[in-house]
This record gives C-alpha cells, sequence and structure tokens, in this order.
C-alpha cells in the first residue's frame, strides 16, 4: 500500500503527541520532504523529456521525411488472404522459371493487396500511374549490366538439344534459359611484358638480324598504360606515390616521377578537347558554377616571397546544360564571376544565358549579362541548422520547401518538358514561395525577430536574393538549386584530400583539364580510360576536328575506322 505526503505527515505528528523523540522525528520529517521534492522533479523531468522526444519525432519528419516501416510495405495476412490463390499460383510458377533468381519470398517482398476505399473513379488514375522505378532485385547487379565482360559459352559435357532424356527415356531434351553467373577476378592494373627478340649475326661479314615482335615495342609505356595511370590519379584520387609503392609490390615499378611526366605527354589532345568544350559553353544557355579553394604550391610559394594584392586559389565548377551537358573545372587565381567573364567573352548567341550559383559575391562578381538564379539548397540548409534555436520559425520554412522539392520530384518522374515544368511550378510552387517572402517579410517588420541575430540575417537573405530563388518560377528549365554543379566539384575536393595540391600553375591547368573530360565521361556513362587511350591515338584528327571527338560522340568515329 501506497502512503500519501499528507499519510507520512499525519504520522509522525502522531508519534510527536505520544512524546516520540521529537529532534529524530524533526529529521524524520526533513527527509520525508527531500524525498517527495525529488520525486516530483523527477516526474517533471520524464514529463519534458517526452514532449522533447516527440518534438525530435516532428522534426525528423519534417526534415527526413515519414518513415516507413517494414510493415506498411508489406500486405497484411487478411489483405493477402483477400488476392485469393490465383496470385499464390501464379506466384509460384513465377519462382519456378526463374530457379536461378532469388524469389520474391526470399527477399521478403511481397504484392501489396488492392488498397482499402479503391473506387472506379479512380481506376484511370491507378491505370496511367506509371510504374515505380525501383528495382525488385533488392540493388543486385544482373548479368546484363557487366555489358563489358566477355561471355563464355558453356556446353554440357555429355548431352545436347535434341536427346533423349537419360532420366526417364521417354522425353526429349531442349534448350532453355542458360543459367547465368558472373565471376569478378582482380589484376594489377598496370601488366609489364618482357620481350626477349633473337638476335643472329653472321661469323664473316658481321651483318646483324634482329626478330619481329608480335606488338609495337618501340614506347615502352602504352597509350592505355597512360589513360589509366591519369584516371586513376584524377578519377579515382590515387596519389602518384600510392601507385609507385602498388607497382612495386607488383614487381612492375613505374617511379614516381616518371608518372607525373607520363600524363603530361598524353595532355596534347586533351588541350585541345577541353579548349573546344568551352567554345561550346560559351553558347549555352543555362550554366550552373561554384567554388571551391585549391593549393597550388607555385602560388604559395608566390605568397610567401613576393606577397601579391591577391592571394586566393579556387577551383571554378562549370555544369553547362545544352544538347550535351558536360563539365568544365579552372584552377588558379581567379574566382567563379571572373571565369564566367572569360568563357562568355566572344558570345555570339543573342539570348541571354542562366547562370545558376549560389549568393557568394564571387560567383555574381562579373560583367557578362546573364539571367542570375540563386541555389535554393543553401537557405534550406542554413534554416536547418536553426532547429534548435529557433523551431517553429526553421520547421515552417522546411515544410515549405519540402512541398517545393516534392514537386520538382513529380515534374522529374513525370519526365516533363521544361515549359510544362514551369506552368507546374508557377500552379503549385508560385503559391509556397510567395507564402514564404511573406511570412519573412512580416517577422522583420513587425519587429518578431531580431534583425542582427541569426534568424533575421537569414530572414534578410532570403528577402535580398528572391529575384534568384524565385527565377525558376520564371524561366523554363532553370533547376532549383545548384546541387549538380556541388555533386561535380566533390570530384576536385576529393582530389584535394588525397593528393593535397598541385604543384606548378601548369600541373594545376592540365589536371582540372583531365578531370573535366572524365566527369564529363561520368555524366554520359562513358568509359573514360578507353575515351583516354582513344585522345592519344588520334591527336591528330582532334586538333583538326575536336567537335567530332567528344566524350558522347567519339564512339562514331570509331564504328567508322572499324569498317
Amino acid at each position: 500500500m501506497e502512503l500519501s505526503y499528507q499519510d507520512m505527515i499525519d504520522d509522525l505528528t502522531h508519534f510527536k503527541s505520544l512524546g516520540a523523540n521529537a529532534q529524530a522525528l524533526d529529521r524524520m520529517e526533513g527527509f520525508i520532504n527531500h524525498s517527495f521534492f525529488l520525486m516530483n522533479k523527477y516526474s517533471e523531468l520524464e514529463r519534458q523529456v517526452e514532449q522533447l522526444n516527440a518534438q525530435v519525432l516532428q522534426y525528423k519528419e519534417i526534415i527526413f521525411g515519414k518513415a516507413r516501416h517494414n510493415g506498411q510495405a508489406q500486405a497484411s495476412d487478411a489483405d493477402l488472404k483477400q488476392n485469393g490463390s490465383e496470385q499464390t499460383s501464379t506466384q509460384e510458377e513465377t519462382n519456378q522459371a526463374n530457379t536461378d533468381e532469388p524469389s520474391s519470398t526470399q527477399n521478403n517482398e511481397q504484392a501489396p493487396s488492392e488498397p482499402k476505399g479503391h473506387s472506379e473513379e479512380n481506376v484511370s488514375q491507378d491505370v496511367e500511374a506509371k510504374p515505380p522505378k525501383s528495382s525488385a532485385r533488392g540493388g543486385r547487379l544482373s548479368f546484363d549490366d557487366y555489358a563489358n565482360a566477355p561471355i563464355i559459352e558453356c556446353q554440357h559435357p555429355e548431352h545436347k538439344a535434341g536427346d533423349s532424356c537419360p532420366g526417364c527415356f521417354l522425353g526429349t531434351l531442349y534448350s532453355i534459359d542458360p543459367n547465368k553467373k558472373v565471376v569478378i577476378d582482380g589484376q594489377s592494373p598496370f601488366l609489364a611484358t618482357r620481350y626477349l627478340l633473337e638476335v643472329l649475326r653472321c661469323t664473316l661479314c658481321g651483318m646483324i638480324f634482329k626478330a619481329e615482335a608480335p606488338v609495337d615495342v618501340s614506347q615502352k609505356y602504352t597509350p592505355a598504360a597512360k589513360a589509366v595511370l591519369a584516371y586513376l590519379h584524377y578519377g579515382a584520387g590515387v596519389t602518384y606515390y600510392g601507385i609507385e609503392r602498388m607497382q612495386l609490390t607488383q614487381k612492375a615499378p613505374i617511379p614516381l616521377s616518371t608518372q607525373s611526366s607520363l600524363v603530361e605527354s598524353a595532355a596534347g589532345a586533351v588541350f585541345a578537347l577541353t579548349n573546344h568544350l568551352a567554345l561550346i559553353g560559351r553558347e549555352s544557355d543555362l550554366i550552373i558554377q561554384d567554388d571551391t579553394f585549391v593549393r597550388i604550391l607555385e602560388l604559395i610559394n608566390e605568397n610567401k616571397t613576393q606577397n601579391p594584392d591577391r592571394k586566393g586559389m579556387y577551383t571554378t565548377g562549370f555544369v553547362f546544360k545544352g544538347e550535351e551537358p558536360f563539365v568544365l573545372y579552372i584552377s588558379g587565381r581567379q574566382h567563379a564571376g571572373e571565369n564566367f567573364d572569360d568563357i562568355m567573352s566572344g558570345r555570339k548567341s543573342i539570348t541571354i544565358p542562366t547562370r545558376v550559383a549560389d549568393a557568394l559575391s564571387a560567383n555574381s562578381d562579373h560583367e557578362a549579362v546573364a539571367d542570375q538564379g540563386k541555389c535554393n539548397a543553401h537557405p534550406f540548409r542554413r534554416f536547418r541548422t536553426l532547429m534548435s534555436l529557433f523551431p517553429d520559425a526553421a520547421s515552417r520554412v522546411l515544410q515549405i520547401y519540402d512541398q517545393i522539392y516534392d514537386n520538382e520530384e513529380h515534374c522529374k518522374q513525370e519526365e516533363y518538358p521544361p515549359d510544362q515544368r514551369l506552368n507546374y511550378h508557377q500552379a503549385h510552387s508560385q503559391p509556397l514561395m510567395d507564402e514564404l517572402f511573406e511570412w519573412a517579410r512580416s517577422l522583420l517588420e513587425q519587429k518578431k525577430a531580431e534583425p542582427n541575430s541569426v534568424l533575421g540575417k537569414l530572414l534578410k537573405y532570403l528577402l535580398n536574393h528572391e529575384d534568384g530563388l524565385t527565377l525558376f518560377l520564371r524561366k523554363a528549365g532553370v533547376p532549383i538549386d545548384s546541387n549538380e554543379v556541388e555533386r561535380m566539384l566533390k570530384e576536385m575536393i576529393r582530389y584535394r584530400k588525397r593528393s593535397l595540391f598541385f604543384g606548378t600553375i601548369y600541373s594545376a591547368d592540365y589536371g582540372s583539364r583531365y578531370m573535366s573530360l572524365i566527369a564529363t565521361c561520368h555524366m554520359h556513362q562513358v568509359d573514360a580510360i578507353n575515351y583516354l587511350t582513344q585522345t592519344q591515338k588520334h591527336e591528330d584528327d582532334i586538333w583538326a576536328n575536336p567537335g567530332a571527338w567528344l566524350p558522347w560522340n567519339y564512339h562514331q568515329n570509331l564504328v567508322k575506322e572499324a569498317a
């Protein structure tokens, strides 16, 4: 039986009336008071923790979306029974026909039953809805994903199609779909081959006769070896020292000092191709750009010895959107705005291009005429950092942007053309953006937010860049943010973290050009190693006509050459 606080105090009073030790009873009363005080505080803290947990869950849903539990993705037993036995039998037949593939039962994937409340009014919507793009293979790669792997056909050693069945002696064997297996082996990226060419000399006249090698051995390093070296260093971020150590253990050494010379010697066609890409980019109508810092030892030493007025070093990343998108990196003293001016100089197109970037002055400081689009991901991320300080204001902004990005995802899934995407955003995202800026303006005007506080500065950031942040609502094809170029800049950031620096301005130049072609190959899902190999073999053709040897069309020349 639990005793209340009042019951305990009444008992102590009763003991005092009976003549018990008053001093001991007073100490007991103090202990009881302190205990109940702590219990009340504990209960209060417990309630506060529950409230905070509820807020955390709410913020998680705002930031990351509602969690999807496994139980929601699977149908209940009652729903599965409602589907009838026909679905079960069909699934069993499918599993039996694909014995080599994992069945849906093994992957814990079951077809959901018909949702409740399904009426004839939304049947047409369900029929027109596109199927989800998620793969039923659970992310595993299929046999056809290894398109460049050679195929070795293995015949049965004892039987062939048309033979009598050795099991029942009644039926006849016939071919069905083969059992498909993929084996991935490993090897060194560089394979050295030693040739011993026989040499004969006449005993009388001394004439020498040399054997011919089956391949061209005039160059020690083949174009393919240089291409692999360039890709490992610039595409994968492996340092020259790391490559040297790996090759030493493989007993096929490539000295560190040799590697840089090899990559530089293969860069002739790279200059021609990137110069041509810059000319194409000059006429592009949509450019997404951003900056990141870079280390160049030559410029670092110049900063220490000559103390120049400008000491910064930057790598500018450009993503040019057009018929064929591509990437360009430029490393040096100039910031993004100055590099944008250099590329746009001599532009022949009379249309005004669109430049999308963040709101840094380095991006906006340029003289070339362009419509200025601003990145909406930056205010989204900044407000997300205020969830602990200003939860109400931050959650409101995040909810608005969440709906806007849902609208953008809808446009991507439906594959809307630029004009239709613009109309959709104007109908669904325009009211949200208007609400956002009206809310920010009212907070500042009504002095509900301190102008110099973190929240006040972010609100002024929104209002100062309202035109740029809403350009995607006025001009077709303008992206909501500059995330695409930021993803491309990660290639340069990974290189910087691993190799730390470029040695000279020249090495930073051709290194950025290499990475531009590699990133463009990745964008078009082209084999960058093969592409860099072909650029060396056809360097003269590339200088004569670089537009025919770009990552998205060079295969056409190889086909003509083979024919």
